[in-house]
């Protein structure tokens, strides 16, 4: 017999369905037992109700678009997902074939729901690719390990990625130990790393029932798939949600994923940046100035392959808040404390890919997101490129709207220079910013007129501590589109949102600042690239709202003169 027939089977489509109770035991001896080949689903299962995703509030569907997002529907707008009943196929005389995790029947038919969701549209151009397949020989019938005992098929091959086990595969385990059923079954897994062990081991499941297949098929007098490997979702289902606690009050007893709060109210937060240098894929070119920065900010820089699972679960469970760029090691955030702050960065155009925005939302995370506005050269894959001062503005100000400190240890502790004088005025001319006496994050290079804050959110941290009332004057050019959604002046927990309607104007902004904050906010939501209005435009900034001149005084003094520009 060949390896393959050149038939497929949809399991679904060809086997009766039957409706059994959850709480009902009867079902659970046929289904072990070898006799009719049938799909079980599974009645007054928890995850048959909806759960209602909110939009991420950090982008419009403007903004996205600027961005180059696609598929990025779930970020925009709500939904509700509704989970199905899980479902369990059982099969007689069922073959795996190594660690291809593909099943065959009796007939050499390959079935369908065995394979990753992604490859079943032409199965067989990817298997026979795979160098454990190829390595089979004449098929199923040569060599083939026999199994009497009932088993369970727990993953697909791509559950050797740290997301897929965890989201996939281990919520099986848990679901089978709920009902009674995991000291009646093997396990079947392909090879396994160190970590996916360690996570077995955490759930209770002995390594003597577990069949790590290898490269050799092997048959099985009475096998099983669930929809949680066949219909993976992006959603954490009940189980998934379950496989979190499980694990982390085995690594750690007593641990109940209780809120950040009661920990962060205690003194200073926990702040995490996980690294992807250890990836090889999907690389952040400024990396290293990227975590220089974030240390300043007291961050410490994890990559995971210096950790064991233990130390990461631990990591996460301890953590405030998490930066991180899209990838699998995001998978931990299951293990944090409810209200967790999360900010997730994206290459430019990568919007395709909801994972940890709706796993945020599945254990009650506060998510973040930010959108690189700089295309890259390549493939996102490979490597991709991000601005840091934008990246740390960003970080700053949701720590300081979280746990209302700045935890940037250059800006929050006093340089050393004299307090409050008097009015002040900031010239945004070419050769006249370097000499003001603050810091600028997210504004483009000065030109003769000015300076653009270059993105959704700038910042200026003054040298000493402002005065307990603030009065601003600012002269300002607009980008029409940049300023569609308004932009808002933050000074501590006091926010302004001036009347803007084009051009160029002058903004008078009053601020109370009893504690003394350094810190101006620039936030332009719709911050956008001239293309916006004209594609063939080359200006990639994203804009909105751009400074020829700021003064800064109070009611008891007058404001600065102010200096004309060439421009003016």
């Amino acid at each position: 017999m060949k390896l393959f027939s050149l038939n497929t089977r949809k399991l679904l489509d060809t086997l009766p369905i039957r409706t059994v109770p959850l709480a009902d035991d009867a079902w659970k001896g046929s289904l072990l037992e070898r006799g009719e080949e049938v799909v079980l689903r599974l009645r007054d299962e928890m995850d048959t109700v909806s759960f209602t995703t909110a939009p991420c509030a950090d982008y419009d569907t403007a903004a996205l678009d600027a961005l180059g997002g696609f598929n990025r529907f779930t970020f925009e707008k709500a939904m509700a997902n509704p989970l199905p009943p899980l479902r369990l196929i059982a099969l007689n005389d069922a073959t795996v074939v190594g660690n291809a995790c593909c099943v065959v029947d009796d007939s050499g038919t390959l079935i369908l729901e065995s394979l990753w969701p992604a490859l079943r549209g032409n199965p067989f151009l990817h298997l026979a690719g795979m160098p454990d397949v190829q390595a089979l020989g004449a098929g199923p019938e040569g060599g083939a390990v026999p199994v009497d005992e009932p088993a369970v098929l727990l993953c697909h091959h791509s559950c050797n990625n740290y997301y897929h086990w965890h989201q996939d595969a281990l919520g099986i385990v848990v679901f089978l130990r709920k009902t009674g059923l995991l000291d009646r079954v093997r396990l079947v897994v392909p090879t396994l790393r160190p970590w996916q062990r360690r996570s077995l081991e955490l759930l209770g499941v002995e390594a003597g029932r577990v069949v790590e297949l290898g490269n050799r098929p092997h048959r099985f007098s009475r096998l099983l798939l669930t929809s949680m490997t066949f219909e993976p979702s992006w959603l954490p289902n009940r189980w998934t949600r379950a496989t979190y606690a499980t694990i982390l009050k085995a690594v750690r007893p007593g641990a109940d994923g209780g809120s950040r709060a009661g920990i962060a109210a205690g003194g200073g937060t926990n702040r995490l940046y996980l690294s992807r240098r250890d990836s090889g894929a999907r690389l952040l070119i400024e990396e290293d100035a990227l975590i220089k920065r974030l240390a300043d900010c007291g961050f410490t820089i994890l990559e995971a392959s210096g950790l064991t699972y233990d130390q990461q679960v631990l990591a996460f469970a301890d953590a405030d808040i998490v930066v991180a760029s899209h990838g699998a090691g995001l998978t931990n955030l299951g293990f944090c404390r409810k209200s967790t702050l999360v900010l997730e960065l994206f290459p430019h155009g990568f919007l395709n890919a909801p994972h940890y925005f709706l796993m945020s939302r599945a254990f009650d995370l506060d998510y973040h997101m930010l959108v690189s506005r700089r295309v890259g050269r390549g493939s996102v894959h490979t490597s991709w490129s991000l601005d840091v001062d934008d990246t740390v503005a960003r970080v700053r100000r949701l720590h300081l709207g979280a746990f209302g400190s700045d935890p940037d240890r250059t800006a929050a502790t006093d340089t050393g220079k004299a307090g409050w004088t008097g009015p002040l005025h900031i010239d945004f001319s070419s050769g006249a910013i370097d000499a003001a006496p603050a810091r600028f994050t997210g504004f483009s290079a000065a030109e003769g007129w000015g300076s653009w804050a270059d993105g959704t959110l700038a910042s200026i941290t003054f040298d000493a501590p402002l005065p307990r009332e603030v009065r601003l004057s600012c002269l300002c050019s607009y980008f029409g589109p940049g300023v569609a959604r308004g932009v808002r002046f933050r000074l501590g927990e006091e926010v302004r949102s001036p009347a803007i309607s084009g051009g160029e104007g002058t903004i008078e902004l009053a601020f109370d600042n009893p504690t003394r904050e350094r810190v101006l906010w620039i936030e332009a939501p719709a911050a956008c690239p001239p293309t916006f209005l004209d594609p063939n435009a080359t200006d990639q900034r994203h804009l909105s709202i751009g400074f020829k001149w700021i003064s800064v005084h109070t009611d008891a003094m007058a404001a600065p003169p102010v200096a004309s520009t060439a421009s003016e």
